[in-house]
């Protein structure tokens, strides 16, 4: 906001604080058939962050002039599905506006009635059971649990509005979009289409959500390319073995930018120990102490980075009980925590910041001189060659730069 003397600024970013989709378990097919296990979506609606992204609908909406709008991965999914019920026609877990109650159950019941006869004698008990439940709900009160994930097909293209068609709609082409860290394309961008259908198509086959249901999800990366503007930008300090732009090539695009960010600082050493990592192992644990000692007393500070929560828990405690100023940073942090923690941390109130990646934080911390990651040899994304990267890369705005990787043994991403 300080650098936008003449226009305004907003935030939109997920209203949960954690979110866990709904899903199936023990599902396996058996010579006796025995109904899966059906978990609902958990998830507490923060609602600092719902007034914000209502105040950056409004803004886009109105289309004021100098108006840049600060997303996450939400941008790409449907604005419905990331909140609350509201008055908002755009929000489309409501049943009013487009649709009254009559429409939206006749509607539901003839899609019922097309996916009973595809299914097996089970699943199709399954879906009419859920489905009849949902619609009592629907008539007596205008919606029911998981609405929009379960039936915001109903509302067809208003169902499925995001941010970014919200700026096409307001502005039309004609204006700048920005995806900073590229290289996290793939996996806040592309995976999450993916793991939307095929958690779909198995609550589908399992009888638990209506074929229709599909629509519901985020937009896949050929939509995605489909409502670009005419001016993008990509922006990444993390090398790629694969150029992010082939992407966005292939779809003809005639203005295409590439903002490289050179920290002009050299590498931070990188030193690999050799060793098993368990959270009671105390030899280790006397070792990272030491370290951290060390580049405390040296002005720095320091990034202990692991592979779960229950670890952090434990490396968090530990250190807490030997008065090291320390902070945890995790996916139980809510957001606005997490940004006082870490505007805490780079006042250096803190001295170390104990999480698991940290990479989703996006900016930068000179005052890191050590990070150092547990269980680095672990296979999986959390310990790619990306990932470590990125690690290893939130010691490179200090000069005295150094990293620590903590392994059974040398992995190819190692």
């Amino acid at each position: 906001v300080d650098h936008l003397p003449d226009g305004e600024a907003h935030l939109f970013v997920s209203s949960y604080k954690e979110y866990v989709p709904s899903c199936v378990t023990n599902c396996k097919r058996r010579a006796v058939y025995t109904k899966p296990t059906y978990r609902p979506a958990l998830g507490g609606v923060c609602m600092d962050t719902m007034d914000q992204r209502t105040e950056a609908h409004k803004a886009v909406a109105e289309k004021r002039p100098g108006l840049v709008v600060l997303a996450s991965g939400s941008a790409v999914w449907p604005i419905g599905t990331d909140g609350t019920f509201s008055d908002d026609p755009n929000c489309f877990g409501i049943v009013g506006g487009h649709l009254t109650k009559d429409q939206a159950v006749n509607m539901i019941e003839a899609e019922l009635t097309s996916d009973l006869a595809t299914l097996r004698e089970h699943e199709a008990a399954n879906l009419n059971e859920m489905v009849k439940k949902d619609m009592v709900s629907i008539k007596e009160r205008g919606f029911c649990r998981e609405f929009a994930d379960k039936y915001g097909w109903l509302v067809g293209k208003v169902g499925r509005t995001t941010l970014i068609d919200l700026f096409n709609e307001s502005f039309g082409t004609d204006w700048c979009l920005v995806l900073d860290e590229t290289h996290s394309l793939g996996s806040q961008l592309i995976a999450p289409a993916k793991a939307h259908a095929d958690r779909k198509k198995t609550l589908i086959g399992e009888g638990f959500r209506l074929k229709g249901s599909l629509g519901s999800g985020p937009l896949s990366l050929e939509e995605l390319c489909e409502r670009i503007p005419k001016t993008l930008i990509l922006s990444s300090a993390t090398p790629l073995e694969k150029d992010p732009l082939e992407i966005w090539k292939r779809k003809n695009h005639t203005e295409v930018k590439m903002v490289n960010r050179p920290t002009h600082i050299l590498d931070p050493i990188v030193e690999f120990r050799e060793s098993p990592m368990t959270p009671d192992n105390k030899s280790i644990f006397k070792n990272v102490v030491e370290d951290i000692k060390e580049a405390i007393s040296k002005g720095g500070q320091v990034l202990l980075l692991g592979i779960s929560c229950a670890q952090m828990d434990a490396m968090f405690k530990k250190l807490h009980e030997r008065d090291i100023r320390s902070g945890i940073l995790c996916g139980r942090t809510g957001m606005l925590d997490r940004t006082e923690l870490l505007n805490k941390f780079k006042r250096k109130e803190l001295d170390v910041l104990v999480g698991i990646r940290l990479l989703k934080e996006g900016m930068d911390l000179p005052g890191v001189s050590l990070v150092i990651v547990l269980d680095a040899d672990r296979s999986g994304f959390l310990r790619s060659k990306c990932a470590l990267l990125q690690m290893a890369g939130r010691a490179t705005r200090n000069t005295n730069g150094k990293v620590i990787l903590y392994g059974k043994k040398r992995t190819k991403a190692i």
